[in-house]
């Protein structure tokens, strides 16, 4: 595929989690393809970057790494005056077309037929000039896309294919260039050992980041129920707080009060021996709420499109419990692999206590490892690469 040239814009800097996870894959799908690629990222040191640092393929870093700080950190205007509001968005939006060209001359330079990139980040990165100099965009999308006439208007005049991990995320943006591409993983091998249960205890596994819309605060007020008071519970949380002070602190005061056995243990790129801890990994994203404290209402809503923590739990041979939401319907198959449940604490609750006992046989976990291989996500990106 030598003649097959990829610019593959990664412009995130945080923590890896799902989507930087889904983005190496491909990353190293194409490169096992025998694609020609040319990595671009952020200067600043950060994990994200680390992923491609131990690759052979050529590496660009983005210029005025100063101004995607700001701009993808908080990109926060509160406390402004509206006339330095107006200069902040001016001066950034002078940067962002010095990046847009920046992606289009590295492009050209490198005589790239494709950009790949992910998320708004990217696409905000290499979006606005493409069409008009010939170059393809493809685009992958890890998020719902909530009803904004703009951002739509920019996503057909500028993606030649968009990738999308769901049916659900694809039937959000109703675009034509819009082909379904299921997250695929490498899945370390799995063995169903029975271990001895007491009927009282049970070992809750939550990962993901500590944020609203996540909604650990659902699932401490679900394990504070009296059907849970009478026995053992260890809730293992695997995640750091993302922003919102405010957050922590309420989320500190509802462990204190509750009667549940909290371990934090923060963020971990490799969370396989925890899923062995398990008996149900539980997934509680809202699909939005306020959340009342300290006197001031705090307002979320969820961009959840293909959760990575439910399909590794299930690959692992874990049942799991989840909430009603976006790809989540694609991934569990209630009542085999685990439950899914509305956002209701006394269903969610029911639903532990059925898949604390419930046993996932062998075809149903290999099938769903088939599902979402790396092997089959591999095919689907060389088809989609390929086709003119």
């Amino acid at each position: 595929m030598k003649n097959k040239k990829i610019l593959f814009l990664d412009a995130f800097s945080a923590k890896v989690s799902g989507a930087q996870k889904v983005a190496f894959n491909i990353f190293n799908s194409l490169i096992a393809l025998d694609f020609d690629v040319v990595t671009v990222h952020r200067c600043a040191p950060n994990p994200v970057a680390d992923l491609y640092d131990g690759t052979s393929c050529e590496k660009l870093c983005l210029p005025f790494e100063f101004f995607l700080k700001k701009i993808f950190g908080n990109g926060n205007f509160d406390g402004k005056t509206q006339l330095l509001k107006f200069f902040h968005i001016i001066k950034y939006f002078f940067f962002l077309i010095l990046i847009n060209l920046w992606v289009i001359y590295r492009t050209k330079q490198k005589k790239c037929n494709y950009i790949y990139t992910y998320d708004i980040r990217g696409l905000s990165l290499a979006c606005l000039f493409s069409k008009l100099f010939g170059i393809k965009v493809i685009w992958h999308l890890h998020g719902e896309i909530k009803n904004s006439f703009i951002l739509n208007l920019i996503i057909k005049n500028s993606c030649y294919r968009i990738i999308c991990p769901s049916e659900y995320i694809k039937n959000t943006i109703k675009n034509d260039t819009a082909s379904v591409i299921l997250n695929g993983f490498y899945f370390p091998p799995y063995s169903i050992v029975e271990k001895e249960k007491n009927v009282d205890e049970i070992n809750i596994l939550y990962v993901g980041a500590l944020t609203p819309q996540k909604g650990i605060h659902f699932l401490i007020d679900v394990l504070s129920q009296k059907e849970f008071l009478e026995k053992k519970i260890k809730l293992k949380i695997v995640g750091d707080y993302i922003g919102h002070l405010w957050y922590s602190k309420f989320i500190n005061e509802l462990i204190d009060k509750s009667l549940v056995q909290v371990e934090m243990v923060g963020w971990q790129n490799n969370v396989a021996n925890y899923y062995l801890w398990a008996d149900v990994v539980c997934f509680t994203s809202l699909e939005r709420g306020i959340i009342n404290y300290d006197g001031c209402n705090h307002y979320f809503k969820s961009s959840e499109a293909l959760p990575t923590v439910l399909i590794e739990a299930i690959a692992a041979g874990k049942p799991v419990v989840s909430t009603i939401i976006a790809g989540s319907p694609e991934i569990v198959n209630h009542g085999f692999t685990g439950f899914l449940v509305n956002e209701d604490i006394a269903q969610y609750g029911n639903a532990i206590l059925k898949a604390r006992n419930l046993k996932i046989n062998c075809s149903d976990i290999d099938a769903h490892r088939e599902k979402f291989s790396l092997e089959k996500m591999k095919t689907e990106i060389k088809r989609l690469f390929c086709e003119e």
